[in-house]
């Protein structure tokens, strides 16, 4: 039969003492494996070096040269571990788009190498025939993309004098 084990323990390394909890399993006839702690800080972190409590907040600015970015009402990114959640809300200005697929870059970490990663996309156009309009983060790059259709690209001139609103989840190299 396996178990289970939590410990409290108690540190006292380089002058300041703390504390933590180990969270531990004993699968049948294996050894006992640490598989978590929670440090006094409220850090919680794991064997493979994730810290689920080492969250970052911050903003950052979206560029793009398919088209001129009027105002950015708002730009911001949570990242947890390696784990990075974008939001961004950029006004377009008019007359200012070009026929390049759009292009946003500035995105504030590179997605890993063989990551792909695709997000819900709202925007107000007037080009009817952009349906399935999403956001991809391409591996290996600190870029995003949006697509319609079947993952055709979306043109500056197709979102002209709009907004553009993402919100994409991906993980950073």
């Amino acid at each position: 039969v396996g178990r289970a084990r939590i410990s409290g323990v108690l540190e006292s390394g380089g002058g300041t003492p703390g504390a933590y909890l180990k969270f531990m399993t004993m699968p049948n006839g294996g050894s006992v494996t640490e598989r978590m702690r929670i440090h006094s800080s409220g850090v919680v972190s794991a064997p493979y070096g994730i810290e689920l409590g080492s969250g970052e907040e911050g903003t950052w600015t979206p560029a793009c040269t398919m088209f001129n970015i009027g105002s950015i009402p708002s730009a911001k990114y949570t990242k947890i571990g390696n784990q990075v959640t974008l939001q961004m809300y950029i006004e377009i200005t008019a007359n200012s788009g070009n026929s390049s697929a759009v292009t946003i870059t500035g995105l504030p970490f590179a997605c890993v190498g063989n990551g792909w990663s695709v997000g819900l996309v709202n925007m107000a156009y007037s080009n009817a025939d952009l349906n399935n309009t999403h956001v991809r983060v391409y591996g290996g790059s600190a870029t995003a993309n949006i697509k319609k259709n079947n993952d055709t690209t979306v043109a500056g001139t197709e979102i002209d004098a709009a907004h553009l609103i993402f919100t994409v989840t991906y993980f950073a190299s």
